[in-house]
């Protein structure tokens, strides 16, 4: 059972922790929409700032979590999202609820962001791979048969013989 000091001090912690991890999720949200738009754009030196700022905001964060975990495991909670529900539950306060479940949002999108800059990256990988192999005669392009099949080796021609 917790002591009224230990809620207290908790109710706190959480608040200070909070007020300072909700605007670093915010930025690195921001920072993965950018990153988006720079992969779909192709815009390589955005991508490469972006990657940059998103590294120091993910470094930014590191320590937020350290602190969370700290507060978790003085409270005698597990070191996890059902941790800290129970603490918010102990702590009784509607404000930090709040604050959790938008912290919460910010992170799943986080998430759903990186993937889907992920994917992004994949498309643009065999986008760039097909046009140096077009470049190139590079194998990978293949050989066609006259009914459009692939073929192997000399028995079809490449697409650009066509």
């Amino acid at each position: 059972m917790m002591t009224t000091a230990l809620i207290e001090a908790s109710r706190s912690e959480l608040s200070t922790l909070f007020a300072a991890e909700l605007p670093a999720l915010e930025r690195l949200q921001s920072l993965l929409e950018r990153e988006h738009q720079a992969l779909v754009d192709m815009d390589f030196a955005t991508i490469s700032d972006t990657s940059i700022e998103k590294g120091d905001a993910l470094a930014a964060l590191a320590p937020m979590q350290r602190a969370r975990r700290e507060i978790l495991r003085r409270a005698g909670v597990s070191e996890n999202a059902d941790g800290l529900q129970t603490l918010l539950d102990r702590c009784a306060d509607e404000r930090l609820r709040g604050l959790s479940d938008r912290i919460v949002s910010i992170t799943a999108d986080c998430r759903t962001l990186n993937l889907k800059n992920g994917v992004q990256i994949k498309k643009s990988q065999r986008f760039v791979g097909g046009a140096l192999d077009c470049l190139i005669g590079g194998e990978q392009g293949g050989y066609y048969s006259a009914q459009g099949a692939k073929a192997s080796g000399r028995e079809g021609r490449s697409i650009t013989s066509a």
